[in-house]
């Protein structure tokens, strides 16, 4: 090979190198630019989750009718009244995302303002973001406020109710009664749980199944069959019974616009679905026995371990341990969770099943974060639930009702009658006499006014 011949295919190898590496480069750079740009696109998907999507004619009315409000706002950005109004009008096209933020912006310049917490509460009510709501009332300074709202939340007689099949601490003993107005529903104890309408003093099965977990949404009642334990839905007079998941589901919990529940199909790990039965999504991959929600967080117990207390984003599944202890039952109530823990060897020789399960099982307190730890009481008991400050649980020992404070004072009896599945609404605690029949009771929350409702 001559020189010129040597020299030629020299310049070839390196110009096929250069074409490589180039195309190599762009390559990356388009994978780069188009890495920014679906981050870009997540991120825009992520801010306007509760924003629906408009048509151009749509943007425009609204950009016309919200333009004057603006304006305002610009002069004065305090301004509460423009404030109310431009949220009005993003809720009004679906865009509760931007009427939040409106009103949240308004806050700040009144902080004391309550028609702008209850504008706001009216936007999450709408949207359906129970978990974002209940974040932001927990970052309200004024503690007298932020109770106020919570209580309010959790209250299905409130104007400023969030949207919540049933309150939690009623879904955590079994969901076994729930309220609509002066109508309540319940899965009938003494009748094999068929679920059954009490109106006027009459009660009428409408479900002859035996039946858990109830959710009220709207027209319908939402609840898990034992038959099969799928997830079904039924119109309040009883008619239009729907599957709505083929899923095997327990602790089925309606938290806005999503559903929760316990997969049992799937080594009882926790999903949710949209309330129409589409996007079944796994939440975690712990096992657990127990679900209990509150804001942007899933409280679980690791069933494949030594039951210890865990809590687990919404978001992205994250976790971490808050308790070492044996837990079993966890409700709640504000930022404190309520829970039965094996602390001591008091009962050794004792064994039991679902509510009554564990030995040992005192009752604790401890804040959501894990940073307060303390025992309410030390009797054997169950059937906990939380309202508005105050635990109201059964005494296993003495087959009776007591409530007392989150901190531990004010442990008072209410009733005796081995009361199961307690449940709160209003000035009124429900629940079914294992000493009577397992017949539906009511009680005021001050132990007086019992009676005898089936």
């Amino acid at each position: 090979m001559n020189k010129k011949s040597l020299l030629a295919l020299v310049m070839c190898i390196l110009m096929v190198f250069m074409l490589v590496a180039c195309a190599g480069e762009k390559e990356s750079s388009e994978e780069k630019q188009n890495s920014d740009e679906n981050a870009s696109e997540q991120e825009e998907v992520k801010e306007v989750t509760d924003n629906r999507e408009l048509s151009e004619d749509e943007q425009k009315a609204l950009d016309t009718a919200a333009e004057e409000n603006k304006k305002a706002l610009e002069k004065n950005a305090a301004d509460a009244a423009a404030s109310v109004e431009l949220s009005r009008k993003y809720a009004e096209y679906g865009q509760y995302t931007d009427a939040a933020k409106t009103i949240k912006q308004a806050i700040t310049y009144a902080t004391d303002n309550t028609e702008l917490y209850d504008e706001l509460m009216e936007v999450y009510q709408q949207s359906g973001n129970t978990a974002e709501a209940l974040s932001y009332i927990d970052t309200i300074s004024d503690d007298a406020m932020r109770r106020k709202y919570i209580d309010e939340a959790y209250d299905r007689n409130s104007e400023n109710a969030l949207v919540m099949g049933n309150t939690m601490g009623n879904l955590t003993v079994g969901g076994m009664i729930a309220f609509d107005g002066d109508t309540v529903y319940y899965c009938d104890a003494a009748n094999g749980k068929k679920l059954t309408k009490l109106q006027n003093g009459t009660s009428t099965v409408i479900v002859e199944s035996s039946t858990e977990y109830l959710n009220i949404i709207g027209d319908y009642i939402y609840f898990v069959d034992r038959a099969d334990y799928c997830i079904y839905k039924v119109k309040k007079d009883g008619s239009e019974r729907t599957k709505v998941s083929d899923v095997m589901a327990t602790n089925l919990i309606i938290f806005g616009n999503k559903m929760y529940f316990i997969n049992w199909a799937d080594e009882c790990k926790v999903y949710s679905m949209n309330i129409d039965g589409s996007g079944l999504t796994k939440v975690s991959d712990m096992s657990t026995e127990v679900l209990y929600i509150y804001g942007p967080y899933i409280y679980i117990t690791d069933r494949n371990n030594q039951r210890e207390l865990y809590r687990v984003s919404i978001e992205d599944g994250s976790s971490y341990m808050i308790s070492m202890d044996i837990t079993y039952f966890v409700t709640g109530y504000d930022n404190n969770l309520f829970f039965r823990a094996e602390m001591s060897s008091m009962y050794d020789d004792w064994s039991g099943s679902g509510q009554e399960q564990g030995a040992n099982l005192a009752v604790y307190r401890m804040t959501t974060d894990g940073t307060v730890y303390e025992p309410i009481n030390n009797a054997r008991s169950g059937y906990l639930n939380a309202d508005k400050g105050v635990l109201y649980f059964t005494n296993f020992e003495e087959e009776a009702l007591y409530k007392v404070n989150a901190d531990g004072t004010g442990l008072t009896k209410l009733t005796d009658g081995d009361p199961a599945y307690t449940s709160v609404n209003g000035d009124y605690l429900y629940y079914f006499s294992d000493s009577d029949g397992k017949k539906l009771y009511r009680i005021r929350k001050d132990g007086t006014g019992k009676e005898c409702l089936n």
